[in-house]
C-alpha cells in the first residue's frame, strides 16, 4: 500500500514538473493520466511541431 501511494505521488511531481517545463518553454501539451501512463498530445507552437523540440531534449516518442 505504501508503495502505491509513492508510485501515485511520484507521478503526479512528474506531471508538475512537465507542466512548469511546458509553461516556462512557451508550449501548450496537453497530458493526461491513465492509471500508471501518461499520454503526451502533440501540439504545434511557433511553426514548431512538440516532436521537433522534444528530439532537441533527447525525448522519445512511443507509438503504437
Amino acid at each position: 500500500m505504501k508503495c502505491q501511494f509513492l508510485d501515485k505521488r511520484l507521478n503526479e511531481l512528474t506531471m508538475m514538473v512537465l507542466m512548469r517545463q511546458t509553461v516556462s518553454c512557451d508550449m501548450l501539451v496537453r497530458m493526461v493520466m491513465i492509471d500508471m501512463t501518461l499520454l503526451v498530445v502533440e501540439t504545434e507552437t511557433a511553426d514548431t511541431l512538440a516532436d521537433d523540440v522534444d528530439m532537441g531534449f533527447c525525448s522519445t516518442d512511443v507509438g503504437r
